[in-house]
């Protein structure tokens, strides 16, 4: 039925007749490349004691509704069950410490996954395209998602991050459309572009971790997405970070925010508040009124930014549907503009509040006065006027 070659499953042949199931015997120590591919006759296998090793692609595209591995097992090659459609469940036991790329990719039926193994990472597009998985529980010898790990896993709902996990590879979570919350390890310290694209179910947001960037596109086109809080020391927002987020109505940064990159917050059409915090905020009903004094604040701590060297600089600062930008560009001799913007970013004045070098910025946010002046033009058309900040400026 099948050809064994020092110890390797070459070949098994299908066409002799079958009973569905295929047995093993302990002659065989590998699963060679491509052995049980495109097989349609075989829908379960039962593997022996002896195996340490299934190859590449070994059961890619195949039929196979069931399988057990082994204890003996160490890696799970590349492609491995790719595209095995009638897979509903795999328990990865303790001894396997390496699963390649892809290993289960496309796998649409697959809803079970069960980890007893002390991997390190969860490789690049390993489950991508498990359209039907539910839950997955990472072990805690996980540091690494790949790119692509899980992406396209549409029915996914819940995800932990262990502590154990230090990176989040691109589109790692991308297009898993169900998923409606997901806890992130405070270890982690990068989270690639795209990470959590197309998540359309998510709704509240808090990052713990170390983080110093949200990446491109992270949060792109997650639609129901309403309130994010970033708990982190994140320094830059990186363009088209939440683009399209059109139910997004609160975002809320630490003071270490000093970037906001281009069409960064595009197509967000009800966003109210980007507010930077100095203190940590685990409840989104503790930002709904804002002091003057904030403002100020804020004001200073641009101030403070201003005179560290630095190419671009940016800072945003939120009041209702109104936002202030702060903007340096040392390549452009130090020119510093305060424009006061409403919610699409049409400016309000033509010139800008203020302009000059690097000690003029400084001496003007440090001016107490100003912050009265920044308010009165970023409200100069009344009829934008928010109705709380109409009466404190009668």
């Amino acid at each position: 039925m099948y050809d064994v070659e020092n110890g390797v499953l070459k070949t098994f042949n299908e066409k002799a007749k079958y009973p569905g199931t295929a047995i093993l015997d302990n002659s065989v120590t590998k699963i060679g490349e491509y052995a049980f591919s495109e097989c349609k006759k075989v829908t379960g296998v039962i593997l022996p004691s002896s195996l340490n090793e299934i190859s590449d692609r070994a059961f890619a595209n195949s039929y196979i509704r069931e399988i057990e591995i082994p204890n003996n097992i160490k890696r799970i090659g590349k492609e491995a069950f790719a595209g095995c459609r009638f897979l509903e469940s795999i328990k990865i036991p303790w001894t396997v410490t390496e699963i390649d790329d892809g290993a289960f990719l496309n796998c649409e039926g697959l809803k079970n996954i069960v980890f007893y193994g002390t991997i390190a990472k969860l490789t690049t597009n390993v489950f991508k395209g498990c359209q039907n998985l539910r839950e997955i529980s990472i072990p805690e010898s996980v540091t690494e998602i790949c790119a692509g790990a899980f992406s396209g896993c549409s029915r996914l709902k819940t995800i932990v991050i262990p502590n154990s996990v230090t990176s989040i590879g691109d589109e790692a979570f991308a297009y898993c459309r169900s998923l409606q919350s997901f806890v992130c390890s405070k270890n982690v310290s990068t989270i690639g572009g795209g990470a959590f694209r197309d998540c359309m179910e998510l709704e509240n947001i808090i990052l713990s971790c170390n983080i110093s960037t949200i990446s491109k596109e992270m949060f792109a086109n997650c639609t129901g997405l309403k309130n994010v809080i970033i708990n982190s020391n994140v320094k830059n927002v990186d363009m088209e970070a939440f683009i399209h987020c059109e139910n997004l109505e609160n975002v809320i940064f630490s003071e270490e925010l000093e970037y906001i990159g281009k069409l960064a917050f595009w197509g967000c059409e009800k966003l109210k508040n980007i507010i930077i915090s100095q203190t940590p905020i685990d409840n989104i009903e503790n930002v709904s009124n804002r002091k003057r004094k904030e403002v100020y604040d804020f004001m200073l701590r641009a101030a403070e930014k201003f005179i560290k060297d630095t190419d671009v600089f940016q800072m945003v600062y939120s009041w209702g549907c109104y936002n202030m930008k702060f903007v340096a560009d040392r390549a452009n001799y130090g020119i510093f503009s305060i424009y006061g913007c409403d919610e699409d970013e049409v400016v309000h004045s033509e010139q800008p509040l203020y302009t000059g070098n690097i000690e003029g910025i400084a001496g003007y946010l440090n001016d107490k006065r100003n912050v009265e002046n920044v308010m009165r033009q970023v409200c100069y058309h009344k009829r934008y006027l928010p109705d709380k900040l109409n009466e404190n400026n009668k």
